[in-house]
């Protein structure tokens, strides 16, 4: 919802007119949440597997992994081409190539159309990486290397910011977050033996943790303080998760469980891969023009679901109950 919201922003009849910067860093910091809740998902699922069988079957990972995210991916793609080869939407081929390739992340300014890709690509390269280290080192070795990696990987950020005049998307420089997801699922059984961290979970202060990424939006502008309040905003964010996990019922929990809010879950990840295509603020075509390009989001994002995401999940189950 807060990519949705700094998409709009700019659209034609959309009430807000102006990109700032604190808009942009809104809708990276709606990406960064979902690498948070991706990678505290993704570890609790191997954790599930690894006390189950005593491993983790990578290859079986890859392959649900690939009829999770590739299907919706190759039919958006496609769709790209012919609009781009029509010559109703601008596109870098050179950038297509990337998106194709899961690299849009080496990217800087793509074109409109793939660049939302760039988290995708940040996501599919933990997908390959993060099961094959569990693997390698163990749990314990690849908890302490998923800390290092969350102290490092902001500081890898200033460098490019530094050296190259803007902030790299590569995946070492922006994956702390998911690093952040990692590390809770890790720690999360322990934590919960502590009274004390307990409580501080019933208690307001995780709700007023939320202050952190509005203060770190605020002040996006002066890039050494945004970057230190982004990592506070990776841990309070990780705090908000482990809350709502464990007290669902809790204040904030009730709204988070809510029928829509679960409905826009459900339709989440085709909503963020079709939404590009309509809310562009340089588009002049009709579809781009709010509220049809929410309605024509959403509408695309439903029928992926029903006819592509949901199918391809069901071949995944039946492949795998023949195994």
């Amino acid at each position: 919802m807060l990519v949705l919201f700094g998409h709009l922003v700019g659209t034609r009849g959309f009430w807000f007119a102006e990109v700032t910067d604190p808009v942009r860093v809104l809708a990276k910091f709606g990406v960064h949440v979902f690498f948070v809740i991706s990678g505290y998902l993704i570890t609790r699922i191997l954790q599930a597997e690894w006390r189950k069988n005593g491993s983790i079957r990578v290859g079986k990972f890859y392959r649900r992994r690939a009829f999770r995210i590739l299907p919706v991916a190759i039919v958006y793609l496609s769709v790209v081409a012919v609009l781009a080869g029509l010559g109703t939407i601008p596109l870098n081929w050179g950038d297509f190539a990337h998106a194709a390739t899961y690299t849009m992340n080496f990217v800087d300014a793509p074109s409109w159309a793939v660049g939302h890709l760039w988290s995708l690509s940040v996501e599919e390269q933990f997908y390959i990486l993060w099961p094959v280290i569990l693997v390698l080192l163990g749990w314990r070795k690849a908890s302490v290397a998923c800390l290092v990696f969350a102290i490092v990987a902001p500081l890898l950020r200033v460098g490019t910011k530094v050296a190259f005049g803007h902030s790299a998307w590569w995946a070492p420089t922006d994956a702390d977050a998911i690093a952040i997801g990692c590390l809770l699922a890790c720690f999360r059984d322990r934590l919960g033996q502590s009274e004390s961290y307990l409580r501080m979970l019933r208690s307001p202060v995780p709700l007023l943790l939320m202050a952190i990424p509005v203060a770190g939006i605020y002040l996006a502008r002066r890039q050494g303080i945004s970057f230190g309040f982004m990592q506070l905003a990776h841990l309070s964010t990780a705090v908000l998760i482990d809350r709502f996990v464990r007290y669902p019922r809790s204040f904030g929990g009730g709204v988070l469980n809510s029928a829509i809010l679960v409905r826009i879950g459900v339709l989440s990840y085709s909503l963020y891969i079709w939404q590009e295509l309509f809310l562009d603020r340089t588009s002049n075509l009709t579809v781009a023009q709010f509220p049809l390009n929410l309605l024509c989001a959403f509408t695309l994002a439903v029928v992926s679901y029903r006819f592509v995401e949901q199918p391809f999940l069901a071949w995944r189950d039946r492949l795998e109950r023949a195994r």
